[in-house]
C-alpha cells in the first residue's frame, strides 16, 4: 500500500505543482481564467476521445519508461504509466460508449466491476445515477468556481487577489 501511495503521489506532484502555479497566474484574470479552463477542457476531451488509442498504446510507454532508468530506478517506477489503464478503460468503456448512458444509471450495484470498467468519479456517477445526475454535479460545479472567481476578482489589493488565485488553484 505504501509503494502504490508513494509511486501515485509522485507522479501526481509532477502535474498537480505546475498546474497550481499556472492556475495561480491565470486566475488572477478573466481572459487567463477563460483561457486556462478551456485549455484543461479541451485537454480532458481529447484524453477521453483517444482513450482507447491511448490504451493499445500503453505497453510501448511503459517500456520507454522503464528503458530511461533500469526496471528498479526510482524515475521509472515515477513514469510507468499502467495504473492509468483504469481510468482509460472508464473514458472508453463508459463515457465513449452510448450504451453505457442513460437518464437514471444503472443504480448502486454497479460498482466499476460489471457491465462496464470503470474507475473514475465521472463514470462512476454516470453509471450509478446517470445522465441527470452528471449534469447537475457539473453545474454545481461551475456555478461554484465561477462564484470562488468573482470573489477572488474583486480583491482591489493584488497581492491578496494573487493568494486567493493560489488558493482556488490548490483546491482546483
Amino acid at each position: 500500500f505504501a509503494h502504490v501511495t508513494r509511486n501515485t503521489m509522485c507522479r501526481s506532484a509532477l502535474l498537480i505543482v505546475p498546474a497550481a502555479l499556472i492556475g495561480t497566474w491565470c486566475f488572477a484574470s478573466h481572459v487567463r481564467t477563460k483561457a486556462f479552463y478551456i485549455t484543461v477542457i479541451g485537454a480532458f476531451l481529447l484524453l477521453v476521445v483517444s482513450s482507447g488509442w491511448l490504451i493499445e498504446q500503453l505497453d510501448v510507454i511503459n517500456e520507454y519508461a522503464l528503458a530511461l532508468g533500469g526496471s528498479g530506478a526510482f524515475i521509472s517506477r515515477m513514469l510507468i504509466v499502467g495504473t492509468y489503464w483504469d481510468r482509460l478503460s472508464g473514458f472508453s468503456n463508459v463515457l465513449m460508449n452510448p450504451k453505457a448512458w442513460s437518464l437514471f444509471g444503472h443504480g448502486a450495484a454497479e460498482d466499476g466491476n460489471g457491465m462496464y470498467h470503470y474507475h473514475d468519479p465521472i463514470s462512476e456517477i454516470l453509471m450509478r445515477h446517470g445522465i441527470i445526475a452528471l449534469v447537475v454535479v457539473l453545474v454545481v460545479l461551475v456555478l461554484m468556481l465561477r462564484w470562488f472567481h468573482k470573489q477572488a476578482w474583486k480583491i482591489k489589493d493584488l497581492r491578496r487577489r494573487q493568494l486567493a488565485s493560489a488558493m482556488i488553484s490548490i483546491a482546483f
